[in-house]
């Protein structure tokens, strides 16, 4: 719950609000039309579109893909990270994060790297196709990414987008 400006404070009304992300623009439509205008805890509640651009297109195209193997290098793990994505377009992927190091040996794959797709439209679709999927010996997450990835800010190799060709 976000409270009101201060502005507001005093002026008749409730003036809370918050912000739902849903996971498809059809849930977004469902929950507009079932909610608007309902009366709820003695209040008719506004439900419509955020207003503006979220800023966030990246996120709703960005994944989180986890249970990976340590494929070596960079250029393995594009064509592992495509092999995986058949059928979808990828724009872009990070580098491999590989597990912090702890003080028993880690068994299985816990490596993982985020993956922007090119449409937005795709990563529903994705996940549900890929999430849980049976792959390299194991079962990968794949699940909507809602922060900013680690290597964003990173430069040299291995850092976010995909590797470009020398000229």
């Amino acid at each position: 719950m976000i409270p009101p400006h201060e502005s507001l404070k005093e002026k008749p009304g409730n003036h809370n609000y918050c912000f739902v992300d849903l996971s498809s623009a059809s849930e977004v439509e469902e929950a507009i039309n079932a909610l608007n205008g309902k009366e709820v805890w003695d209040w008719r509640i506004k439900v419509n579109h955020t207003p503006g651009s979220s800023g966030k297109l990246g996120e709703r195209r960005r994944l989180f893909v986890g249970g990976l193997p340590d494929f070596g290098d960079q250029d393995a793990t594009e064509a592992g990270i495509k092999e995986l994505f058949e059928g979808f377009e990828v724009a872009k992927v990070s580098k491999l994060f590989l597990p912090r190091e702890t003080s028993e040996e880690r068994e299985g794959h816990h490596c993982y790297c985020f993956v922007e797709l090119a449409d937005e439209s795709q990563t529903e679709k994705a996940i549900l196709e890929l999430d849980w999927k049976e792959k390299w010996d194991s079962k990968v997450r794949v699940k909507t990414a809602t922060s900013k990835p680690q290597g964003v800010h990173r430069t040299g190799l291995g850092g976010w987008g995909m590797k470009k060709e020398p000229n």
